[in-house]
């Protein structure tokens, strides 16, 4: 084979590479966006995972090393309760912001701390939940979220706005 048909060839290869990988980042995009939502207090959001089955809601946050700033994880329960979280194997301190059927926010804990031991303290308010908000610790306090606000979530409506 010649230099020239050798150097088409490569080229070819090259571009096909490109398109593959292309491809791939854009289904990883695509990916993300069925997976994750954005909820908002306000001007404030936060692009969530939302956590429903089992599995995901047992794990949660947890071995994370960091979470991206505006970022955060959306617990969805069948029912509202007293959804009571800890913070066993979670790296990096939380705000926890526990919200009602309307998703208006029942409780706020701030900063809850990672847990190191065998046995960890339970967090969580004494009134129902039906959804759980974990984002970084501060989050909370730095967007002004209080208890009595309203979330709203933009894709899947879990919420409806005022």
């Amino acid at each position: 084979m010649n230099k020239k048909a050798l150097m088409k060839r490569m080229v070819v290869v090259l571009v096909a590479v490109g398109f593959v990988a292309a491809f791939l980042s854009l289904a990883h995009v695509a990916q993300k966006q069925v997976h994750g939502d954005t909820l908002c207090f306000g001007e404030s959001c936060v692009e969530v995972e939302i956590a429903v089955s089992p599995e995901e809601i047992r794990t949660g946050l947890m071995n994370r090393a960091s979470l991206p700033e505006s970022g955060g994880m959306l617990f969805v329960f069948g029912n509202e309760g007293a959804h009571m979280f800890w913070m066993k194997n979670t790296l990096i301190p939380l705000d926890i912001i526990w919200m009602d059927d309307d998703g208006r926010v029942v409780y706020i804990e701030n900063d809850a701390q990672p847990c190191r031991t065998p046995t960890c303290p339970t967090h969580g308010p004494k009134v129902s939940s039906k959804y759980v908000l974990e984002v970084n610790a501060g989050y909370a306090e730095k967007y002004n979220i209080n208890t009595g606000d309203k979330a709203q979530i933009t894709t899947d409506k879990l919420f409806q706005s005022e």
